[in-house]
């Protein structure tokens, strides 16, 4: 029994600090944006660059079948993001379950809507029992985090922007 947990713990060990039969070397991988970051997680994989979103647990990249992902800001530290990268935004004038964003907000917030309840895929990152939806008056679904409705910017023009944080001190980017 001795030997047996010896080996096992031996085993883990090693597995943890191989990868591929290589040492994981704490390198750091450069990003776009010149910054960098470096190795992370049992598997010495490397952490998100800004606007980077997390891949799916199985290692696929994100497709549009995954509704919310997580993505790393220097400033901000990780924050919930949608397929596209694009950030998701909440605001303190809205209530659990409620949208009170419609008409302008609405066109200078878009609600971040899906075609059915069927199409919210979370990867394992992310708590799926924090994720769910509302219908809006329009009839539209809503993804909702903690209850709270999701929203883009409309200033947020590419993947990583996350220019909607603290407008008006009541917008902000979801913390996963």
């Amino acid at each position: 029994m001795v030997v047996l947990v010896v080996l096992l713990g031996g085993w883990y060990w090693w597995s943890g600090a191989n990868v591929g039969g290589q040492q994981c070397t704490q390198e750091a991988k450069m990003c776009p944006d010149g910054s960098s970051v470096g190795r992370t997680g049992p598997n010495c994989e490397f952490a998100l660059c800004p606007g980077e979103v997390a891949p799916m647990s199985d290692g696929t990249s994100v497709g549009e079948n995954l509704i919310l992902g997580v993505s790393l800001d220097t400033t901000l530290g990780q924050y919930l993001s949608a397929y596209n990268g694009m950030t998701v935004y909440t605001t303190t004038k809205d209530t659990k379950g409620m949208s009170n964003c419609a008409g302008d907000c609405a066109v200078n917030w878009p609600p971040y809507t899906v075609a059915s309840v069927g199409d919210i895929n979370i990867p394992s990152a992310i708590d799926d029992s924090k994720v769910g939806s509302i219908t809006r008056t329009d009839g539209k679904i809503q993804v909702t985090y903690n209850g709270m409705p999701l929203y883009f910017y409309k200033s947020d023009t590419k993947p990583g922007d996350t220019t909607g944080h603290n407008v008006g001190g009541v917008w902000f980017a979801v913390k996963p």
